[in-house]
């Protein structure tokens, strides 16, 4: 991993403006890796089938963070059918940096949840 994508990930994990919850979401996913314990909800705010918002709570290890992170960050402005279009190369292609089969799980938390999110 170079210093550049360290820095990103860094910045991911610990300043993510995007921590945090919607107080009225439009859409709300909550999910867990059972085989860790991470937790994350990611709230988005929708207006005319567009992403406008999006805020995640988490906890767990700094992987899943940084994936919800990144994942939330690239969907706000798309249109919310972009949801179910996702894909696991998609936020592998986001995180810049080689993922582990062991912490793939991890990272695919966010995709998980993002892809699950329904009505609040």
């Amino acid at each position: 991993m170079n210093v550049k994508n360290f820095k990103k990930i860094w910045e991911h994990a610990q300043l993510s403006p995007y921590m945090g919850t919607l107080k009225h979401p439009s859409l709300r996913g909550v999910g867990e890796n059972p085989l860790c314990g991470d937790t994350l909800r990611i709230d988005f705010a929708v207006r005319k089938g567009i992403i406008t918002d999006a805020k995640f709570t988490h906890r767990g290890c700094a992987l899943s963070a940084v994936a919800a992170s990144l994942l939330v960050e690239s969907l706000i402005g798309t249109r919310v059918t972009t949801l179910q279009k996702l894909d696991a190369y998609a936020l592998l292609k986001l995180m810049e940096t080689p993922i582990s089969p062991a912490r793939l799980t991890c990272v695919l938390l966010a995709l998980q949840v993002a892809k699950s999110a329904r009505k609040k």
